[in-house]
């Protein structure tokens, strides 16, 4: 059986305190981030960004980006965005 997190990134790894002086790791929580590791050791789960994160930034570079700072999960899609999934909202905003 396959797990999956659904990550969110701000607010849980990427945190106000943690982003006080931490340009190098962009804001990163490396406490949270070696959390998140021993999750994904336990459970065996892959990640799914659910994040706002997730309309700017694609799994392979959230990947790269993780990893930077110590994640050593593996991020495996992202969920879309209502736009990319139900025409008739995309008919409708594109007029």
């Amino acid at each position: 059986m396959r797990r999956f997190i659904f990550l969110d990134i701000d607010g849980v790894l990427n945190t106000a305190s943690s982003r006080k002086g931490n340009e190098p790791e962009r804001g990163f929580d490396r406490v949270a981030i070696q959390r998140l590791n021993r999750i994904i050791s336990k459970t065996g789960a892959e990640v799914v960004l659910s994040s706002a994160w997730r309309t700017f930034v694609d799994a392979k570079n959230m990947q790269a980006l993780l990893e930077g700072v110590g994640f050593s999960g593996r991020v495996i899609d992202r969920t879309p965005r209502r736009i990319e999934y139900d025409a008739a909202v995309y008919q409708r905003l594109a007029g």
